[in-house]
């Protein structure tokens, strides 16, 4: 059986330990915050290269060319992008809660959006090939 002298020094590390890894989820919450920002940083970028993309796509209707046929969704790729460490919350455990809330309805996935227009697949769920990317040790 173990002393009190034991005791006392097990509690004084599972404290210090304690401390250590609140420090750490701070350190990691306040990067995860910055990066967060930094991507809402880009939306008036992204946003601003949509336009772009749909004013070109619009100029170019009559224009025959592969890339800007509007076809049926056969693939799709999914890229999933999570932490390498545990220490940010519940934040991989929300990519991985979308991640299967998309995957148990593909066919919505597989919608092909054109400005407003919105066109569905005539494909079944196994005719669909889903790919993935994954970014960070977590996904």
């Amino acid at each position: 059986m173990a002393s009190i002298k034991d005791i006392r020094r097990r509690i004084k590390s599972v404290r210090s330990t304690g401390k250590i890894t609140h420090a750490m989820e701070m350190v990691s919450a306040a990067k995860m915050r910055k990066a967060v920002s930094q991507v809402l940083a880009i939306r008036p970028y992204a946003h601003s290269a949509w336009s772009v993309l749909t004013n070109l796509a619009q100029a170019f209707r009559e224009y025959k060319h592969g890339l800007l046929e509007v076809r049926e969704v056969k693939n799709i790729l999914i890229v999933v992008i999570a932490s390498n460490r545990g220490l940010c919350g519940s934040f991989n455990s929300q990519v991985a809660r979308k991640l299967k809330e998309e995957l148990d309805n593909p066919l919505k996935l597989a919608i092909n959006r054109i400005g407003s227009k919105k066109i569905e697949s005539k494909l079944s769920k196994d005719q669909l090939h889903i790919d993935f990317i994954t970014i960070g040790k977590k996904a």
